[in-house]
């Protein structure tokens, strides 16, 4: 017989710390306005976040502008080497 099991990963806020690059300080405030998922309680003094609720948190922010690679874009537009008829 074969088992399958759901495996939820959880992690504690500094692995979380990590993942974002947001501070302790930021996450706390984040979920006070209800920008960022509340942990679950693992032990009586233990919280962790779930991997799925920090995925579908990370999956709603909006791309960083990335100024580099845009003026690296126009400059090779301007010097033909890219057409920009699409954009």
């Amino acid at each position: 017989m074969e088992h399958q099991t759901n495996a939820v990963a959880l992690h504690r806020l500094p692995y979380v710390c990590q993942l974002t690059g947001l501070r302790k300080s930021t996450i706390y405030s984040m979920m006070r306005n209800g920008e960022f998922p509340r942990p679950v309680q693992i032990g009586r003094r233990a919280v962790a976040w779930r991997q799925g609720d920090l995925d579908a948190w990370i999956c709603t922010r909006r791309p960083a502008a990335l100024p580099a690679a845009n003026a690296l874009g126009r400059r090779l537009a301007r010097n033909g080497a890219v057409s920009t008829e699409n954009q």
